[in-house]
C-alpha cells in the first residue's frame, strides 16, 4: 500500500492535505527516505529489539541466578554490552523512521544513543574512574546512578510523547494542556 493514495477529489482542502503529506515525507535526509521506501524495515528492527531484549533478560537472570560464583555487574559484560548497542541500533532504526517531529527525534537520538551511555560508561559502571561529573551528585545521597536512572525517565518521557503524537496527533489535544 502506497504513503500516499492517488488525488480523486480535486477540491481545495484535498489538495492542501495531499501535497501537507508530500511535502512531510520528502523533507527527510536521505537514510529516512530509504528506511520509507522500506515498509517492513521499521516491524524486524521492533522484532529484533525485542528478541534483544528477551535475550539480555536472560543474561541478567541467569547472572542474579549464579550471583554467588560471579558478581552480577561482571557477569557476560561485554556481551550485555554487545546486546544493548545492538538493541540501540534497532531503536534508532525505528525511532528515526517513525518520530515526525525532528526535534523530538533528536533530542531523543542524542539522549538515548550518545548521553546515556556515553554517561553509563564513565560515570555509573562499577569501574569508572573517571571523576567528571556533568550532572550534580552529593556523596552518599544522590550519586551518578540516581542521575542516570532520572535521564533514563526523561527519555522514556520524551518516547512516550513521540509515541502519543504517531497515535494521536496533536489534533487530539493530548499535549496541548501540556505544552
Amino acid at each position: 500500500m502506497p504513503c500516499l493514495l492517488p488525488l480523486v477529489d480535486y477540491t481545495t482542502s484535498n489538495i492542501y492535505q495531499y501535497w501537507q503529506l508530500l511535502r512531510i515525507h520528502t523533507r527527510d535526509s536521505r537514510l529516512t527516505l530509504f528506511f520509507l521506501v522500506q515498509p517492513q524495515v521499521n516491524k524486524w528492527a521492533a522484532r529484533l529489539s525485542v528478541l534483544a531484549t528477551a535475550r539480555l533478560t536472560y543474561v541478567l537472570t541467569y547472572a542474579v541466578l549464579h550471583r554467588t560464583s560471579t558478581p552480577v555487574m561482571v557477569h557476560r559484560r561485554q556481551l550485555r554490552f554487545a546486546i544493548t548497542g545492538f538493541n540501540m541500533l534497532c531503536l534508532l532504526v525505528v525511532e528515526t523512521r517513525l518520530i515526525s517531529s525532528w526535534r523530538v527525534n533528536l533530542l531523543v537520538q542524542i539522549l538515548g544513543k550518545l548521553f546515556v551511555p556515553t554517561y553509563f560508561v564513565f560515570c555509573v559502571a562499577v569501574d569508572s574512574s573517571s571523576d567528571f561529573r556533568p550532572l550534580p551528585t552529593k556523596a552518599k545521597v544522590w550519586e551518578a546512578h540516581e542521575n542516570w536512572h532520572v535521564v533514563i525517565l526523561v527519555l522514556h518521557l520524551l518516547q512516550f510523547y513521540a509515541v502519543s503524537m504517531h497515535v494521536h496527533g496533536l489534533s487530539a489535544g493530548v499535549w496541548k494542556t501540556v505544552l
